[in-house]
């Protein structure tokens, strides 16, 4: 990224967060067995750009890698009506995996008292 001061037109943002979840314990199943919450490495980051002095754009991206995560994965097919009266319901099998997901996000803010006549904002 380029440098970037303080005034300037174009900003860049970038934030880490790793969480650690070592003692975290959750509900005990049948089995006898409990589970933790797996660590997380939290990612942001940005742009917001000064496109004149009453309008500015921003675009951001949030995501996250969760590592060691407890999924389950359907191994037959969906649950399936059989003449109206039974059900086959599939089967699932439980793994450990890492999954990363995101989301973005973009918006325009306006400065009203630069944009528009001073009747219209309340002086």
């Amino acid at each position: 990224m380029p440098p970037t001061t303080y005034g300037t037109r174009f900003s860049p943002h970038l934030n880490l967060a790793y969480q650690v979840n070592a003692n975290t314990v959750l509900v005990t199943n049948s089995n006898g067995d409990s589970g933790h919450l797996p660590n997380r490495l939290f990612v942001s980051g940005g742009v917001a750009w000064g496109v004149t002095h009453g309008m500015t754009i921003a675009v951001d991206f949030l995501g996250e890698q969760i590592y060691s995560a407890q999924r389950i994965k359907l191994v037959s097919a969906p649950p399936v009506l059989n003449q109206g009266v039974n059900v086959t319901y599939p089967t699932i099998s439980p793994y450990t995996a890492a999954y990363w997901r995101g989301d973005a996000a973009g918006g325009i803010k306006l400065n009203s008292r630069e944009q528009w006549p001073n009747s219209l904002c309340g002086e």
